[in-house]
């Protein structure tokens, strides 16, 4: 009988183990795009640029396993610059995933939107290789919370499975 509560605590334990692995794997993988944008922009450069707009979309996510999906909504930004002399126009604030709220937290996306304010000027980050390719804020906020939740739930697994 007591052999058999050990086998139970060991299984219980591989399942917890196993689980924090496939988690932490996941919300790295999720997060490190992100984080790479990130660090593949410190030699961007910095361009005067106008805020033509911002606001708040709204979406639903797929459903699945017999649920309802949930609606959602996040921040978008669009601003205008120039790069020598060529006009472009971009959509990004930040780099990684963008957050959305849901579940009654949409107060958060607007305040984030209404940090912009259309005619104001702001400061772009701009690609020299692709000057298509800006950003508002060398930033990934979301990407660095996801890639370190994922590192520790991996580091937590490795230390139970070899303790």
């Amino acid at each position: 009988m007591q052999r058999l509560a050990r086998y139970d605590l060991a299984v219980a334990n591989y399942v917890t183990e196993i689980g924090l692995l496939i988690i932490g794997t996941v919300l790295l993988f999720r997060g490190l795009p992100g984080v790479l944008q990130l660090i593949g922009a410190l030699g961007w450069q910095r361009v005067p640029g106008t805020l033509l707009g911002s606001g708040v979309a709204g979406y639903q996510t797929q459903a699945g396993g017999g649920h309802a999906g949930a609606n959602v909504q996040r921040s978008v930004v669009a601003y205008q610059y120039h790069v020598n002399g060529a006009p472009f126009v971009g959509q990004r604030a930040a780099f990684g995933t963008p957050l959305g709220f849901g579940m009654g937290l949409g107060g958060i996306a607007s305040a984030q939107a209404s940090r912009y304010a259309p005619g104001q000027p702001v400061d772009v980050w701009v690609d020299p290789r692709n000057p298509a390719n800006s950003v508002l804020r060398r930033s990934a906020p979301s990407s660095l919370v996801l890639t370190a939740i994922g590192a520790a739930l991996l580091v937590a697994a490795v230390v139970f499975l070899l303790g």
